[in-house]
């Protein structure tokens, strides 16, 4: 592997190593926050990094934004951010950890399937595939332990 494949796989691994401890750390000691405070800390911590991630990239403001474009980041500052979020934490008060980190398996398969349906985004056989494996291990994760027992009691 060369070094920027190193990075990048030690870049995800850090941040689901970081996703993990907080839906830990949330879930023990944030049950008696608002689950609207978790989202305005998450978000206030979140927008700075990624304007100065945005600014170090060099990167320059948009001259013109068409209005599809703007509906869509309107769509996700409110659904996908906000009430997206306050849900998610609203469950982990409510719900075990490993259930609710669950979720994000889902998110994406439904973004990328929105995109197809709403947008006309093409779908290559290889998300087909990746959703079907998602949801194989989602199902055994979900139903697989009864299975299990049931298929150890039917041979012994």
């Amino acid at each position: 592997l060369g070094l920027h494949a190193v990075l990048g796989v030690g870049s995800v691994t850090l941040g689901v190593a970081s996703y993990a401890v907080s839906i830990v750390w949330v879930k023990r000691l944030g049950n008696h926050l608002h689950p609207l405070a978790l989202t305005a800390g998450t978000m206030g911590f979140a927008a700075p990094a990624f304007l100065l991630l945005w600014l170090w990239q060099g990167a320059s403001p948009p001259t013109e934004i068409p209005l599809r474009a703007a509906a869509a980041i309107l769509y996700l500052a409110l659904m996908g951010s906000v009430v997206g979020v306050v849900a998610f934490f609203e469950a982990l008060t409510r719900l075990p950890a490993g259930k609710v980190a669950l979720i994000t398996l889902l998110a994406p398969l439904i973004a990328l399937w929105l995109g197809n349906v709403l947008n006309g985004e093409a779908l290559d056989p290889g998300f087909l595939e990746g959703a079907g494996l998602v949801l194989l291990g989602l199902t055994v994760h979900q139903y697989g332990d009864g299975a299990w027992r049931r298929a150890a009691r039917g041979y012994s």
